[in-house]
């Protein structure tokens, strides 16, 4: 299987309620990134404490941050003038409540796809030949590729071990 994530891990654990806490490994760090730790929790709605984004909202950011860089990463290589970037991801939640996603997820049901825009606002001076250019490149950035599911195929792997036996 090829190397995805360019030699790191990322492991996530459940550490209290719906908090979760994810680390990045630092098997990347002699070219200068990582370890990264995050805390994943949802909303006190929801059921949980509000100690950080939630999920959704991370893999939104992940997409409006990798939309900037892709964009960034063109205008660069192709001399455009361009002198700002910004994108604004909006969208529904996926269920009405924690008792409708934990009643879903329990029975293996498919949910609704939900309602997202991503907006990009550009500042510049800008052809509309170049315009065209980074409407069409914003599409292929990695996190967007991802989540309209045609970059991964994950492979899924679950196993149990038995709990220690408390002393």
């Amino acid at each position: 299987m090829p190397d995805l994530l360019g030699g790191q891990t990322v492991r996530a654990e459940l550490i209290r309620d719906f908090q979760v806490l994810a680390v990045i490994d630092k098997s990347n760090s002699e070219k200068g990134y990582g370890p990264w730790t995050m805390v994943y929790d949802e909303a006190p709605a929801a059921g949980g404490e509000g100690a950080g984004p939630s999920p959704v909202v991370s893999a939104f950011s992940a997409l409006a941050a990798c939309t900037v860089v892709t964009l960034a990463g063109v205008a660069r290589r192709r001399g455009m003038d361009l002198t700002r970037i910004r994108v604004e991801i909006s969208g529904r939640p996926a269920f009405a409540g924690k008792a409708e996603a934990e009643e879903a997820a329990a029975e293996g049901r498919q949910v609704d796809q939900q309602a997202a825009s991503k907006r990009i606002l550009l500042e510049g001076s800008l052809s509309p030949e170049q315009l065209a250019i980074l409407t069409r490149a914003a599409k292929f950035c990695p996190v967007n590729r991802m989540m309209a599911g045609g970059l991964y195929r994950f492979e899924e792997q679950i196993t149990c071990t038995p709990a220690s036996a408390q002393t």
